[in-house]
């Protein structure tokens, strides 16, 4: 339905019966709206996006007020009318904030891995790349020469089916990172000249396969 949408609107508009929703379209703004549903107060817009219809969300009240809502509403519009997607920005976003212990868990998580095989992935980063574990996989995978750097160092320090094994991880785990979010950098150990030195029994179980 057509509405002004305002502050007494998304305090006092009629709450829909469990399973339904109302969009109010803003009577002055076009492409600005707001849905109700039984739980919540949602703004939105939608706007064609190089040729595209999309809708973004705004934010929910009552962290968000009827003017707060109007004045985001009419940036983004521009912003949308211009060619930007607010959706895919988020996305872009989202993929360079992953850090490489969020990409373990994630991986971790998905992979039916004995208890031994994750205890060895995480041992492999907590041990040889602590200090990496909390960078972005975005930094990590533009630093293609700092990869392999990291790999020769822990050859020499520790040998070369040690580096190899950590690097397989580190592989794994990107991997699952990137396929969460493919605007990643391609994987950078594809710059790692790996040893192929490993003894079956210092591969991980998954690795391994």
């Amino acid at each position: 339905m057509k509405s002004k949408i305002t502050q007494a609107l998304v305090e006092r508009g009629p709450t829909p019966e469990r399973g339904k929703s109302v969009l109010h379209a803003d009577t002055e703004m076009r492409g600005f709206y707001l849905i109700v549903t039984p739980t919540k107060r949602s703004f939105y817009v939608q706007s064609l996006v190089n040729g595209k219809q999309v809708r973004t969300k705004l934010g929910d009240h009552p962290s968000m007020d009827a003017k707060q809502a109007r004045d985001l509403a009419r940036k983004t519009l521009v912003e949308m009318r211009g060619g930007a997607n607010p959706n895919e920005e988020r996305r872009k976003a989202k993929a360079r904030g992953i850090t490489l212990r969020e990409a373990l868990d994630l991986h971790l998580a998905a992979k039916p891995l004995s208890p031994r095989t994750k205890e060895d992935y995480r041992y492999c980063c907590d041990q040889y790349l602590p200090d990496w574990l909390d960078k972005a996989l975005a930094e990590l995978g533009t630093d293609r020469a700092g990869v392999r750097e990291r790999h020769r160092r822990i050859t020499e320090k520790h040998g070369a089916s040690t580096a190899d094994t950590v690097f397989r991880i580190f592989r794994a785990v990107y991997n699952r990172g990137l396929r969460e979010h493919p605007e990643l950098p391609a994987n950078p150990t594809a710059n790692v000249d790996y040893h192929g030195l490993l003894r079956e029994e210092e591969v991980p179980e998954e690795v391994a396969a």
